[in-house]
């Protein structure tokens, strides 16, 4: 039984180890090609990134930050006049309570007017 919950710690290490750099590889101070790598990620469709399951990887603190600037780069690459960012996160993430989260970091400014799919 030991050697389980041994893989369990090193694929969950593999895993947010994975999102820190591709965090970084999305942030516009710490990469000068952030904006080849942020297109590239953007193609992605939804549905694909979606099986990852990043939303697991919030309740890690080492590891939060680093998804929510994931959700955020896909989010304002992806979203268009048709395509919401609440119709792109409603499809990212199950939850509800993270739903508000995500958005709520992706635009601050907005507060509770996520609700309104227009508005964003």
């Amino acid at each position: 039984m030991l050697p389980l919950v041994s893989e369990f710690k090193s694929s969950l290490l593999c895993a947010v180890s994975a999102a820190q750099l591709l965090a970084k590889m999305l942030d516009f101070q710490k990469n000068l090609h952030a904006e080849n790598v942020t297109k590239e990620f953007g193609k992605v469709s939804t549905e694909f990134l979606s099986r990852f399951q990043l939303e697991s990887l919030l309740e890690f603190d080492g590891c939060r930050k680093s998804i929510m600037l994931i959700y955020k780069a896909y989010i304002q690459f992806n979203r268009t006049q048709v395509y919401s960012a609440a119709m792109i996160v409603e499809e990212l993430v199950k939850s509800q309570k993270l739903r508000t989260e995500v958005l709520e970091f992706v635009f601050p400014e907005i507060g509770d007017s996520w609700r309104i799919p227009s508005t964003i």
